[in-house]
């Protein structure tokens, strides 16, 4: 279902609503005296509404990403020779008749939104082992389009084959510049670069990258093309990518119509390395310190959870300690901030759990948050079953190596490898004290707890990676209430480090004074301000689907969800 259906169903009335606007309240309007006042702020594309009368909010979820993705392949029509105003065309961008017709570049006529009409375009095909993929098709006034769902691949990628260094550019011009410069190994991303470069395509590819020692990296020269060329840097391992730049100009047919053939060829030896660690120039880092003055601070990720969001956003390459009493919900509110996470920015994560077993324990609790009941045949359908496995599959892998030990530098080489083949985002560690590791003679437990957890923050750095270590708590002395006192980051087993080494940390904490049950988050470091402040938070947990929600948000029998705003009635989850 879709956000306007789904909305739709909660009954809220859309039909004067386009994207965004107010409309009544199906929760209070019709008990007010101003029945007809549009008291209801909606957001269709978001999927969110808030009642500015009676507070009703939420936010619908987006069904799509659960559905297995089905690919139509395009039917090729062999269209060549090209025409001569496209060979013309092409030709005044440096690029020759050969090399379109190696690449095998078409020609035909095409529907285009943008213009509005069928007109004349250029075919750029997308073959994978000689089947036919995708198409992109350009016209004379720069509109694109790809081939309705079709699969998104690399353009040019049977050209990998065999080979043991490659080219990735921006653009399919960029790839007929290279091969024409006496290059063929090189490929483009479909679909551009964008300043939130995803690369999911590079899933379905990998393989053709696994035996390359050498690729360069051909973006463009600004802020998006840089994002991308970071991102896959971090997705194929820096050390074997190196940064191609254009002496100023955008990318490589610029150069290739300003300097020729042999000067682009020449642009390789050129290339430089991804700094890993060591000395950096103020030239080297300029770029980012622009980026910075041009578009200000990065603002961090969001769970979509808007208060926990205020305390606490999060950025790759950190480290967030977690830390709470036993049996207080450290787990439980992991699980929850990883599949917001997924849900609302796009994540995906490698689980070290060792104490939730049977594992496949650990995906019924992610399934039950979902949905909001438990992944019973009286719940769910075996169908949307499979449609969480898909989800699943695509978000969450289990770190488990039971025959090699759970030391760190194991653990960290698994998601190491996660990385490379999939671009986890995020790390979780839980607990701290199921990983086995032998403190060297001479050590004490301090300095050998600094040395492991600054071998996490380096592990973030270098691949892109948040990890969230789970820490139990030494000191748990009991107030004159009998509940435990509310332990910090130095309260940690084993070292202050605990505290001064991470960038974030919180604890978890559920207060049972006076009869109540509340579940605190007691955020405790913040090391950047921009990404949030340290502060208090308070959630109930429910047990029907083990969600932390707002208190008083519902009864404790509801399932209304912590997934900000998704509909408190839970048999409209799956429509």
């Amino acid at each position: 279902m879709s956000h306007r259906e789904q909305l739709q169903a909660l009954g809220i009335e859309l039909k004067r609503i386009t994207t965004t606007g107010k409309t009544t309240c199906p929760k209070c309007s019709h008990a007010r005296r101003k029945k007809n006042d549009p008291c209801l702020s909606v957001n269709i594309p978001d999927g969110t509404y808030h009642c500015h009368h009676c507070g009703w909010k939420g936010r619908t979820l987006d069904m799509a990403q659960f559905e297995r993705k089905t690919y139509v392949r395009p039917t090729f029509v062999n269209r060549t020779p090209l025409s001569k105003p496209w060979v013309d065309w092409f030709a005044r961008r440096g690029i020759r008749q050969q090399t379109l017709l190696d690449l095998g570049v078409t020609e035909g006529p095409e529907w285009m939104p943008g213009a509005g009409g069928v007109v004349s375009t250029v075919q750029f095909n997308y073959l994978r082992g000689g089947e036919l993929i995708n198409v992109k098709y350009r016209d004379a006034q720069k509109h694109f389009k790809l081939s309705k769902d079709a699969e998104l691949i690399f353009y040019n990628l049977d050209s990998l084959a065999g080979q043991t260094e490659c080219i990735i550019c921006e653009g399919e011009p960029d790839a007929l510049s290279w091969h024409q410069a006496g290059y063929p190994a090189v490929v483009s991303v479909p679909n551009g670069a964008s300043a939130n470069a995803r690369l999911d395509y590079l899933d379905a590819c990998f393989g053709h990258f696994e035996g390359m020692t050498t690729i360069y990296l051909s973006c463009d020269d600004d802020t998006p093309g840089h994002a991308l060329r970071d991102e896959l840097a971090r997705r194929l391992g820096i050390e074997r990518c190196l940064k191609v730049d254009f002496e100023g100009l955008k990318d490589a047919n610029e150069y290739l119509m300003a300097h020729g053939e042999e000067r682009l060829r020449g642009r390789l030896a050129a290339a430089r390395a991804f700094p890993i660690a060591g000395v950096y120039t103020v030239d080297e880092l300029w770029p980012g310190v622009m980026d910075i003055y041009h578009n200000g601070l990065p603002q961090g990720d969001r769970t979509g959870d808007d208060r926990f969001d205020e305390h606490l956003r999060f950025m790759p390459g950190e480290l967030t300690t977690v830390t709470g009493v036993p049996s207080h919900g450290k787990s439980v509110f992991l699980e929850q901030l990883s599949l917001q996470l997924c849900l609302n920015a796009g994540w995906k994560f490698a689980v070290f759990a060792p104490e939730t077993h049977p594992r496949e324990m650990f995906l019924m609790r992610l399934i039950k948050k979902v949905i909001g009941k438990p992944a019973t045949k009286a719940n769910i359908t075996e169908a949307d079953m499979e449609k969480m496995r898909d989800w699943l599959q695509s978000r969450f892998h289990i770190i488990y190596p039971e025959d090699e030990g759970f030391s760190l530098d194991i653990l960290l080489d698994k998601a190491r490898r996660l990385v490379l083949r999939y671009g986890i985002n995020g790390l979780i560690l839980d607990p701290w004290n199921r990983i086995e590791n032998t403190m060297p003679a001479g050590y004490n437990e301090s300095k050998f707890t600094a040395e492991q957890l600054i071998k996490i923050v380096k592990f973030n750095q270098h691949n892109g990676v948040h990890t969230f270590l789970v820490a139990h708590p030494t000191k748990m002395p009991k107030q004159a209430d009998g509940n435990f006192e509310v332990p910090n980051l130095y309260s940690i087993s084993g070292s202050a480090h605990f505290f001064n080494i991470t960038q974030n940390g919180f604890t978890v904490y559920r207060n049972r004074v006076g009869g109540h049950d509340v579940t605190e988050i007691h955020i405790q470091k913040v090391k950047w301000e921009h990404l949030g402040r340290k502060g208090l938070l308070e959630y109930r947990y429910c047990a029907e689907n083990t969600r932390l929600l707002e208190p008083g948000d519902c009864l404790p029998s509801d399932t209304a969800s912590w997934i900000p705003g998704v509909a408190d009635e839970r048999d409209r989850f799956w429509g």
